[in-house]
């Protein structure tokens, strides 16, 4: 139990740590709400060991100079993991070392499924994914 209030309390405080988005002016309240997200654990998994999870959206906003930025947080804290994002049949992947934190992203991301893979026995380490309306500036 104290592990899993210890996984919970770091994927918490690397939520908190994300920056703040800008959202066209322009964006209605229906397209604004960014859901779904989705979000996948490994609690003490075994090397090899998969879990993922599938989302849809947000929709695009006409707008000038920004998009949609899908990014995918992760959060070991023991053994050590790889995530993949997979948005729209492009793949992006990156490696996390426990305890350790990492993230991948990718403009975009309508469709996408986020894999969390155990590469150490024991591995313990969340990953969620989440859609931002984001602003480009030069």
């Amino acid at each position: 139990m104290r592990r899993l209030a210890t996984l919970f309390a770091a994927l918490f405080s690397a939520l908190l740590a994300t920056t703040a988005i800008a959202v066209p002016s322009y964006a209605s309240a229906a397209t604004a709400a960014l859901l779904p997200d989705c979000a996948t654990a490994l609690p003490g998994a075994a090397a090899g060991v998969s879990s993922s999870c599938a989302t849809q959206g947000p929709p695009p906003v006409a707008c000038n100079s920004c998009g949609v930025r899908r990014t995918v947080n992760v959060v070991v804290t023991a053994g050590r993991a790889d995530a993949k994002l997979l948005c729209d049949g492009l793949t992006y992947a990156t490696h996390v070392d426990g305890p350790g934190t990492g993230s991948i992203g990718a403009w975009g991301g309508q469709n996408c499924t986020v894999t969390l893979t155990a590469t150490a026995d024991g591995t313990i380490a969340a990953a969620t994914s989440t859609a931002s309306y984001v602003v480009a500036s030069a």
